[in-house]
């Protein structure tokens, strides 16, 4: 069954197709460039109920960045780069034939993070297919990849939350520990005075003497 929304990032004249349950928009490799950086591949092997690919649209991750402005592609294809999204066109890349795209990306997160490309092809006939589900189990899920320390950049990626939460847990502790020793003082209180007086001035700091 055909759905006829049409998306802005692709041609007005593009109508949306369920796509196959095999077919997808993957990312292919992601290789550290030993400067923060990392090179990504995207790529499929499908084009849309038979006919051939002619675009393809992929949006960055949220706090990454696209180095330059040079982006690997097809024979033919060109790219251009606007606001967070990497476009490549070019003749049509027939269904069944592999295509593969890359793109220097400066990448930010947290390692173990699943980091999401929703992507856009368009075909020759006008259909195409939005790889934008975020869930492993969507139908036309985004490319995607698990990050990890290689593949991120230390300058974008967030600061780490652990001294603090370490710091914070160590007030607790600290806060913890008088709040007992506070009861347990009160409790012994009760114990030698039975009344709960104050205690006398032994329990007074001497003021000093100028």
């Amino acid at each position: 069954m055909r759905r006829l929304v049409i998306i802005g990032a692709l041609s007005a004249a593009l109508t949306l197709v369920a796509a196959p349950a095999s077919a997808h928009v993957l990312v292919d490799a992601v290789d550290p460039e030993g400067n923060g950086s990392v090179t990504v591949t995207f790529s499929f092997d499908h084009g849309c109920d038979g006919s051939p690919t002619t675009a393809l649209a992929v949006s960055m991750p949220e706090g990454a960045q696209i180095v330059g402005d040079e982006f690997g592609a097809p024979d033919g294809w060109t790219a251009t780069a606007d606001d967070g999204t990497i476009r490549w066109s070019g003749p049509g890349i027939a269904d069944g034939d592999t295509a593969q795209f890359t793109a220097q990306l400066r990448l930010s997160g947290a390692p173990g993070t699943t980091l999401l490309f929703p992507s856009e092809q368009e075909c020759e006939n006008g259909e195409g297919y939005a790889w934008t589900g975020s869930a492993d189990d969507d139908p036309e899920p985004a490319p995607r990849f698990v990050a990890t320390a290689a593949t991120l950049d230390p300058d974008l990626a967030p600061a780490s939350q652990t001294p603090a939460e370490t710091s914070g847990a160590g007030t607790l502790a600290v806060a913890g520990a008088v709040v007992i020793a506070t009861v347990a003082g009160a409790a012994a209180l009760q114990v030698s005075g039975g009344s709960g007086r104050k205690p006398g001035p032994r329990g007074r700091r001497p003021a000093s003497r100028r």
